[in-house]
């Protein structure tokens, strides 16, 4: 699963649910999982999201 959150460590622009750097490259090429990926997205996280 990936979740839809922000890495910008990873990716800059895009939550690790839509990024392609995440998905392909991290997930799939460096760490070789060839398995369904679903994207979750806790409600009750963003509702209390919080800006530092």
């Amino acid at each position: 699963m990936v979740t839809h959150i922000k890495y910008p460590a990873c990716d800059k622009e895009n939550p690790a649910s839509i990024s392609r750097i995440i998905i392909q490259e991290l997930l799939r090429e460096q760490l070789g999982y060839n398995g369904i990926l679903q994207a979750i997205k806790d409600v009750k996280i963003s509702e209390k999201r919080i800006d530092a």
